[in-house]
């Protein structure tokens, strides 16, 4: 499986935007091209190799760096937040203050602090031991024996992550052959016991790092907001007992970062049917949905998804 090159274009085919880590490690992909605000980088997606791939727009492109340049990117970011705590969720009067020295230094070219803490809760809804309300995508348990959690996790997996795994998830099929960087955002990482020859627990749930590294770029374009009494996260609605729905898009213009941004919280793509005339007005092509659902005590995984629109 190889991707596409043309002039200032290049297509991934290792990223498939009908899986939900896919899609996640596309748009985190956009935004770490994105961080370079001298030269302007556009995604759209394209029908390769039996499904939906992204394709970036942006000079100076090339497919077999692209594992380096991301890597780079990734070296860039602000990863303070991931360091407030190795758990998530944590004290609200913690995040609401973090939330607020984060605000008072963000500028329009330097928010990674700020968007990622907007992404982990809303610290007005608490729990009963004054943990604010955490992201819809926190699908892993909140501390683990060692008290570790997403935070922990997902600065490990930007730290250690190579250029050589985010070249391979990008530009080759997945092999799911990594440990120790399962986030649970791809529906193949569900390891029921009656479907394994051995036990999930020992084993060990096994994912694609460079894949989720892509994806953990992406958790701050889905802010999470109070609404009506409760905590949201965009993207996500048609919310049942135990589970809830993830909805994302797939476009057919070149789109900026923030127009995807826009894009991700439509309020039509949260409709139990949505209308592919409203969607084809507004660029969008086809619209995808898996549901989030408790596997266990502690985990949560999205089952495979299915093109609603």
């Amino acid at each position: 499986m190889t991707g596409i090159q043309n002039d200032g274009e290049v297509v991934l085919a290792g990223l498939d935007g009908t899986n939900p880590l896919g899609f996640l490690a596309a748009i985190g992909t956009l935004r770490l091209l994105s961080l370079n605000a001298d030269h302007e980088t556009r995604m759209s997606w394209k029908q390769l190799h039996g499904s939906w791939r992204p394709a970036f727009f942006k000079a100076g492109l090339d497919l077999k760096d692209m594992g380096a340049l991301l890597r780079a990117a990734v070296s860039m970011l602000d990863k303070s937040a991931w360091s407030l705590d190795k758990k998530l969720p944590f004290a609200a009067a913690q995040l609401r203050a973090e939330a607020l020295s984060a605000a008072s230094v963000a500028t329009v070219h330097n928010r990674d602090r700020v968007d990622l803490i907007a992404a982990l809760g809303v610290d007005c809804f608490t729990d009963d031991n004054g943990n604010f309300k955490d992201t819809a995508l926190r699908m892993v348990r909140a501390g683990d024996a060692a008290g570790q959690g997403l935070l922990a996790y997902g600065k490990r997996i930007l730290e250690v992550t190579t250029s050589d795994e985010i070249q391979s998830a990008t530009t080759e099929a997945w092999r799911y052959d990594d440990k120790q960087c399962a986030l649970r955002w791809d529906p193949a990482e569900d390891r029921g016991y009656a479907f394994q020859w051995g036990n999930p627990s020992d084993d060990g749930a096994q994912s694609v790092r460079g894949a989720n590294c892509l994806a953990l770029a992406a958790l701050s374009l889905l802010p999470t907001v109070p609404f009506k009494g409760r905590v949201e996260t965009t993207a996500f609605g048609l919310k049942a007992m135990k589970k809830s729905s993830f909805t994302w898009p797939i476009w057919g213009g070149k789109l900026t970062l923030n127009s995807v941004r826009s894009a991700l919280s439509l309020k039509c793509l949260q409709e139990a049917e949505p209308l592919r005339t409203e969607l084809a007005s507004r660029g969008i092509v086809a619209s995808y949905r898996c549901d989030r659902v408790m596997t266990s005590t502690y985990y949560s995984n999205f089952t495979p998804a299915l093109r609603i629109a």
